[in-house]
């Protein structure tokens, strides 16, 4: 049996090589293999894997069943990928766009047992089966679907990105640009020439490798669009803050902030059972509470989300454990719970600040900066009592990832329990004379 190789047949090979090498890509990486959009969107690339093998194999066979098997797998491709797209946009999987696929699912099963479903072409030297009626044109209708919203996925995340990764979403709009609405334009230019096909095949090539890394290296990118996270708060049970961390300006007062969370803990046997959760709406977002056995806990976010009320709680019951002699013990200090930023890292690393809004604001060592935690503050303060070295440092600890903080906290302290190395002039931010050592 004589195999009719082509370029078209070689190009749908190469993409479904590649859509299966970054299927075990998302697999592998640890980043982002738990989240669920990444999950939906891996079932979208398999059953486009099995699209490109069927639509090679008939070509390459000729074989009319495995052309109409092809074209059939086109649907749920596309229907996980709107969902995987829902989840990352929205955080739920329904839109209207998938509500429209669906219900025209029935009606494009049955176009392809049509009898001008699938045809049988000779082009030049070499023969291809080609849809038409019907059945073509809902298969052209969702891959046009699969694209727009592809690219309104990447408009929109770059619109909304915080500065702090606005150059890794322009590249990650680049590239879902080259693999959705460019490549659907390329795809239309192939009923004039079939090379196009094979161009088109390229871009979604380069277009989704780009894509796959961006998303790897920047998972934030991945959480720019459900929700902005404010800020969390843990107060023991006499109402004392033990933590709090910011992630974005928050228009909610502090004393409402935290008359909330005070008023929970007085009524919590009347509102919140013990390690449940609360949502208290607010105008400027939503506040959600977490009632543990030694502390409460309170995190300020645009919107409520599973994800979020997830992450709250495993944060909660690992900062308990982690801290559970200093929580017997009553202590107060906010110094003693500076390993919560290690879980913090743990559970939210994924979600982006959304303090630097521009380039014209100063970042480096100059000028004052946008608020940070609290607790961080006071410590800075503590270390650097001299204003303006209060000011350059603490800006710069505002673009700062959390554990290269912890670390210069744990080097402070290092530093000021050995300073016999120092040189004098460094002494003074260690709260020592250059004569006095801290046995003294």
């Amino acid at each position: 049996m004589e195999l009719n190789w082509t370029i078209e047949v070689i190009s749908n090979i190469g993409v479904l090589v590649l859509v299966l090498l970054l299927s075990i890509f998302l697999y592998k990486s640890p980043k982002i293999k738990s989240i669920k959009s990444i999950k939906y969107l891996k079932l979208s690339f398999f059953a486009n894997s099995f699209f490109l093998l069927f639509e090679s194999l008939s070509d390459l066979l000729l074989i009319k069943f495995l052309s109409i098997l092809a074209g059939y797998f086109l649907l749920p491709g596309t229907l996980f990928l709107i969902i995987s797209i829902n989840y990352i946009m929205k955080d739920h999987f329904f839109s209207y766009g998938l509500l429209l696929s669906i219900s025209l699912g029935p009606l494009y099963l049955y176009s392809g047992l049509l009898p001008n479903a699938i045809s049988l072409i000779k082009s030049q030297d070499y023969w291809f089966y080609n849809t038409g009626g019907l059945f073509n044109v809902l298969s052209e209708f969702y891959l046009f679907l699969g694209g727009a919203y592809l690219f309104y996925w990447g408009y929109k995340s770059l619109r909304n990105a915080p500065f702090l990764i606005k150059k890794e979403t322009f590249i990650f709009f680049l590239s879902i640009s080259l693999n959705s609405i460019f490549a659907f334009l390329l795809y239309l230019l192939y009923y004039f020439n079939r090379v196009f096909l094979v161009i088109a095949n390229f871009f979604v090539i380069i277009g989704f490798i780009i894509t796959i890394l961006i998303i790897r290296r920047e998972p934030k990118i991945l959480y720019i669009l459900p929700f902005i996270l404010h800020r969390v708060m843990v107060k023991n049970k006499n109402g004392y803050p033990l933590f709090d961390h910011d992630w974005a300006e928050s228009n909610i007062n502090e004393t409402v902030f935290s008359g909330f969370i005070n008023a929970v803990q007085k009524m919590s046997e009347d509102i919140i059972h013990m390690g449940g959760i609360l949502d208290i709406n607010l105008r400027e977002g939503i506040l959600i509470l977490h009632e543990l056995k030694y502390i409460t806990v309170g995190l300020v976010s645009s919107k409520s989300s599973k994800l979020l009320r997830d992450c709250l709680i495993n944060f909660s019951r690992e900062f308990e454990e982690k801290f559970q002699r200093q929580l017997k013990q009553g202590i107060i200090d906010i110094d003693e719970y500076e390993g919560a930023y290690e879980l913090l890292e743990k559970y939210f690393s994924n979600f982006p600040y959304k303090f630097i809004t521009n380039k014209k604001q100063e970042l480096l060592l100059t000028g004052k900066c946008a608020k940070i935690s609290p607790q961080l503050d006071n410590k800075l303060r503590e270390i650097f009592p001299n204003d303006k070295d209060y000011k350059k440092i603490k800006t710069e600890m505002q673009k700062t990832p959390i554990p290269i903080i912890k670390e210069f906290l744990d080097l402070h302290k290092t530093l000021k329990e050995e300073p016999d190395y120092l040189e004098e002039e460094d002494m003074e931010y260690l709260d020592l004379k250059p004569d006095e050592s801290p046995e003294s």
